[in-house]
């Protein structure tokens, strides 16, 4: 399941719905404050990167050398 928000696509119009409703829609779009809307989705964006990881993993990676990067290796791993 993609967010809609997240992959860029719009909400198609379902067959037969009337046109003023997609007009009404798109107006509200229009006029309605962009900057309210960014920083909502910016919030919503946040709340969901700051969710705990609680799957319980350990990981463990190991070398020789110093600045082998390690902890970036096992940052992605949880990705």
């Amino acid at each position: 399941m993609v967010d809609s928000a997240l992959s860029g696509t719009a909400r198609r119009p379902r067959q037969g719905e009337p046109a003023a409703a997609r007009v009404s829609r798109a107006v509200r779009r229009i006029v309605s404050s962009s900057s309210a809307r960014e920083v909502a989705e910016i919030t919503r964006t946040a709340e969901r990167i700051q969710q705990p990881v609680t799957t319980g993993r350990q990981i463990a990676v190991t070398s020789i050398r110093g600045g082998a990067g390690k902890t970036t290796v096992a940052a992605l791993f949880l990705l």
